[in-house]
């Protein structure tokens, strides 16, 4: 969650590409959109907030077009997915934490940073396809991976 939601999705190491494995898939999304649901979008001296504004009208832009993309690529936008800019009265550069399903890499959010509450989240099968996908980047990219191995266990690594 820090990964990601901390700054708004700002941060150099932000996880702009999330791994998690089929066996894991559907109920790593579950409990990450409850836990995303309990964050409070707003300015940072109002009791409660937990994530802010992105800096830029640029970087709202961005983030709608990157949702865009990822929904006509056959995406699935779980939650969010929409500025809050001028609604409600939020007044500065608020977008919506979002949680997207069925990323592929030929998406922009997989081939560009995004520097906004998007997480993009990739289903894979093996350890050979992650580290494949994960490495296929111009750019420097986070990307976090959870799998369940043999044992039933769950592992994570950024």
């Amino acid at each position: 969650m820090a990964l990601k939601w901390r700054h708004a999705g700002q941060a150099c190491i932000t996880a702009n590409r999330v791994y998690v494995q089929k066996g894991v898939y559907d109920k790593f999304t579950q409990i990450l959109t409850e836990k995303t649901k309990q964050l409070k979008v707003g300015h940072g001296s109002e009791q409660g907030t937990t994530m802010g504004p992105v800096t830029t009208a640029r970087s709202l832009d961005k983030a709608e077009a990157q949702v865009a993309d990822a929904q006509k690529m056959g995406g699935q936008v779980v939650m969010g997915g929409k500025k809050l800019h001028g609604t409600q009265g939020y007044d500065g550069y608020f977008f919506e934490p979002t949680v997207i399903t069925g990323a592929k890499d030929d998406m922009l959010i997989a081939r560009e940073e995004t520097f906004a509450p998007i997480m993009a989240l990739f289903e894979f099968d093996s350890e050979e396809e992650v580290v494949k996908l994960a490495n296929d980047t111009s750019m420097g990219l986070a990307s976090c991976t959870f799998f369940q191995t043999r044992e039933n266990a769950r592992f994570s690594a950024c």
